[in-house]
């Protein structure tokens, strides 16, 4: 069973990083929790700084079992040349 750490937001804007499992997130996402990504810099990538924190909003979710998918608007980031989204998934690294 995967397991990740989740940043769970309080009704009082304050926050607690937990350990949950892929069957905890996937309950609280049935009952409402919203799913976004926190991306750290890999301190190792010379380009990643200044460090910065980027999040992205995820309100479309597929869900299937434990397993679930999060995509982010499509028009999230625009160029001249294409829209972009971008999703998550917990079934594995990628």
């Amino acid at each position: 069973m995967n397991s990740s750490i989740v940043r769970v937001i309080n009704a009082n804007n304050t926050y607690e990083d937990k350990q949950m499992t892929d069957k905890e997130i996937v309950e609280e996402l049935l009952n409402g929790a919203s799913l976004r990504t926190f991306m750290m810099p890999d301190s190792s990538i010379p380009s990643n700084y200044p460090e910065h924190i980027e999040t992205y909003d995820l309100p479309h979710i597929i869900i299937n079992g434990e397993n679930f998918w999060g995509k982010s608007e499509t028009a999230h980031l625009t160029s001249q040349l294409r829209a972009s989204a971008f999703c998550y998934t917990n079934i594995d690294n990628i």
